[in-house]
């Protein structure tokens, strides 16, 4: 239960937060009202189809005034009829309507009665009837075990099952049971409560026993929120937190807020000089539960000051720092004609190797105001063209390059697997000659003519490094998973990130690894597993999203 994040709420007042500092309310997750009706769709197999009940007999009497009865074979069957959870302010109410059945005609339980030194046996079962739970449930942050981690407690309070009952839910069949009946109540039984109660305490008792069980699903499907990664950007680490700090119901729905922070180990020596010891700082007012879109039934919405901590850790730690030399690609000076018209024949009559270096000056930075789902904004990007001039290696061509990576999520309903689509469109990017020292009249010509060969330069600086390889399979429990995936722009700025998840039966639920079941075509590959605390993966998945970043060998 696991689909999406809900985010930001109040901002840092000054213009720049410094790496590691922690940003409350990074992260949101909302559930809104009727984004419960994927838990109630959980909660018929937390319930025992069939419970079977100890019989029960007595005697009495004296002489031939006398009876003797055993009721045995008695069975109880629960189904959940209807399940409703609606949030309200400080806990979530919970209604369970449950259908009984005490035995069936085809199967019924066992009635021998002695009455007057007469002996009798028949069969009886009792005609479904309905059973209401009524309870509340309350979900609290807290740290359950001691360990310094918060996580999702749940506690379920659950009224005894409440049931209206006549004589006429019973059948027996081949015996005079209005006999029975009376002579019974002559010593004060009644055949009527004497089956419902038998089966009174195996309805009780599978009603407590649910107890636990939900607490267990509520609490797993939040589990693990305490997010603690590790990933490689360049030389360095860059860490990332995430954990839960508040939870609140109200009429609206449910939020649950996390509090985070990301910093890197080093500062790469390409970035050193303009790193500006902090990440772009906003002042955004939170959505409300209500703003997840209708038909969504979760939110995950991370506030861009939070993002772009990360992109900042992630520029700090030096993703852009590239050097394309010899190693990289057989690159030489003809590039530079083809930027410039051929201004540069003169200084390299022949073709010589070229190296490029990448010096990226500003941050990246979150932008959700283009038409890709999301995208990354690359500011004063310049690209640095060495070569061999009178014997030294010298920097002959500088370009500044300004540009938005607009990136897609891609997310497969058949399969579950969810990749990213990166946008870079030439047309896009700006560029601005910053160094031109032997043909300075050819610059105008080369921010004319660089859009047109900038997919051959981005292929060679590597550009999907941004993105890295992050496809994974979203998870199902109990047949219940993602079935739609929508990106956009949120916040009283409109400059957060809202994730919205609608959820539901899915064909991907339930693959094993090389099933062939639908959705997993003959592999692993494209396959959910069906298991409980899948939380994680959801929330750990949306954060790669952002921090557009290959995981390290130690990450999750």
């Amino acid at each position: 239960m696991v689909s999406l994040l809900l985010f930001f709420g109040t901002a840092a007042q000054a213009d720049l937060i410094p790496p590691g500092e922690t940003i409350q309310d990074a992260v949101f997750v909302d559930i809104p009202a009727d984004g419960f009706s994927v838990v109630t769709e959980l909660i018929p197999a937390l319930v025992p189809e069939q419970i079977d009940v100890e019989g029960t007999s007595d005697s009495g009497g004296w002489s031939c005034f006398n009876y003797a009865f055993s009721i045995s074979d008695v069975w109880v069957q629960i189904d959940i009829a209807n399940a409703t959870i609606v949030p309200q302010d400080g806990y979530l109410g919970l209604t369970i309507e449950l259908q009984i059945n005490v035995n069936e005609e085809n199967d019924p339980f066992r009635l021998m009665t002695e009455l007057f030194c007469a002996d009798s046996t028949c069969d009886g079962y009792v005609l479904p009837f309905i059973a209401t739970v009524n309870g509340k449930i309350y979900l609290n942050v807290t740290d359950i075990d001691g360990d310094g981690q918060n996580e999702v407690d749940a506690i379920v309070e659950i009224d005894p099952p409440s049931y209206d009952l006549t004589s006429d839910y019973i059948t027996l069949d081949d015996c005079a049971l209005g006999t029975i009946e009376e002579v019974l109540n002559f010593f004060g039984w009644s055949i009527y409560e004497l089956v419902l109660d038998l089966a009174t305490p195996a309805l009780e008792d599978a009603v407590n026993d649910l107890v636990p069980e939900l607490e267990e699903t509520l609490e797993d499907a939040f589990a693990d929120l305490n997010i603690q990664e590790t990933f490689e950007v360049g030389e360095a680490e860059v860490n990332l937190n995430l954990y839960p700090t508040a939870l609140t119901s109200q009429t609206e729905g449910l939020r649950l807020a996390l509090t985070g922070n990301s910093s890197s180990s080093m500062v790469a020596d390409c970035v050193a000089e303009f790193d500006p010891m902090g990440s772009k700082a906003t002042n955004s007012a939170a959505p409300v539960v209500s703003d997840v879109p209708s038909g969504s039934m979760l939110g995950a919405i991370a506030a861009d000051d939070f993002i772009n901590q990360l992109l900042y850790n992630a520029w700090r730690g030096g993703i852009l720092c590239q050097t394309i030399d010899e190693d990289t690609f057989a690159l030489d000076t003809s590039i530079l004609n083809l930027l410039s018209s051929d201004s540069f024949i003169e200084l390299f009559p022949e073709n010589e190797t070229m190296v490029i270096e990448t010096s990226p000056k500003v941050p990246l930075t979150l932008n959700m105001g283009t038409d890709a789902d999301l995208a990354i904004d690359v500011t004063d990007l310049e690209l640095k063209f060495y070569a061999t001039v009178d014997y030294r290696k010298t920097n002959v061509l500088g370009v500044d390059l300004n540009t938005d990576v607009g990136v897609n999520l891609n997310f497969d309903n058949t399969t579950g697997a969810l990749g990213l689509d990166l946008d870079l469109d030439p047309d896009r990017v700006d560029s601005t000659v910053r160094t031109n020292e032997f043909v300075p009249n050819s610059s105008q010509a080369i921010e004319d003519n660089f859009s047109g060969q900038l997919g051959i330069i981005l292929g060679l600086i590597d550009i999907e490094t941004l993105v890295g390889e992050l496809n994974f399979v979203v998870p199902s429990y109990e047949g219940i998973g993602v079935n739609e995936m929508t990106v956009s722009s949120t916040g009283g700025n409109g400059e957060d990130l809202g994730i919205y998840a609608g959820v539901g039966t899915v064909p991907y639920a339930g693959c094993d690894e090389g099933s062939e079941s639908s959705g997993c075509e003959g592999s692993s590959e494209g396959c959910a597993t069906t298991k409980r605390g899948n939380g994680r993966l959801l929330i750990t998945a949306f954060v790669c999203i952002l921090v557009l970043r290959r995981r390290s060998n130690t990450g999750s």
